[in-house]
């Protein structure tokens, strides 16, 4: 009976890392789509105050 319930436990926690594993990588696709979504709002804006620059230059 006591190596059933190890093997058991072994499972159970084996489960519990892989969840928390798989919680853990979808925490850090959401982190890094919120930065790649602020690094390019910033190169758009940058972007366009250059054009902006470069045409009022022209003028």
């Amino acid at each position: 009976m006591v190596p059933l319930l190890r093997t058991e436990a072994n499972d159970v926690t084996l489960t519990v890392w892989l969840v928390s594993e798989q919680m853990l990588t979808r925490n850090h696709r959401m982190q890094y789509k919120k930065l790649h979504d602020k690094l390019y709002e910033i190169w758009d804006r940058y972007e366009n105050e250059d054009e902006y620059t470069t045409s009022s230059q022209a003028t």
